[in-house]
C-alpha cells in the first residue's frame, strides 16, 4: 500500500490512465512508467500523457462514471492511441489534431 500523495483527482486519473495500459491502479505506477518512456523517448512520453489527458477530459467532459474515470480506464487507450499516433505519424499540426 502507498501513501495518498496529494495531487488534483484529475491528474491521479490521467496517471492512472498511464499505469493502466501496464494493468497497474495506481498514480504512482503511471508517473514511473511515463519516467520510463522518457527515457527511451521524450516525445513519446508527451504523447502517452496528452492522449491520456484527452480521453481523461473528453470523458469528465461527457459525464462518465466517475469511479471509472478515478480509476484511469478512460486514459488506457487514449495513451496507447497517443503513442501510435507520434509512432506512424511525423510531429506537427496534423498530429495533434489527430489526437
Amino acid at each position: 500500500m502507498h501513501p495518498d500523495i496529494p495531487m488534483h483527482p484529475l491528474i491521479r486519473a490521467i496517471l492512472r490512465g498511464v499505469g493502466q495500459v501496464f494493468f497497474q491502479d495506481s498514480e504512482i505506477s503511471g508517473a514511473l512508467f511515463l519516467i520510463a518512456i522518457a527515457i527511451s523517448s521524450p516525445s513519446m512520453a508527451i504523447a502517452a500523457l496528452v492522449g491520456s489527458a484527452i480521453g481523461t477530459g473528453v470523458a469528465k467532459a461527457l459525464k462518465f462514471d466517475e469511479a471509472e474515470l478515478n480509476a484511469g480506464i478512460y486514459g488506457f487507450n487514449a495513451t496507447l492511441v497517443g503513442i501510435a499516433t507520434l509512432f506512424f505519424f511525423q510531429l506537427g499540426m496534423a498530429t495533434g489534431v489527430m489526437l
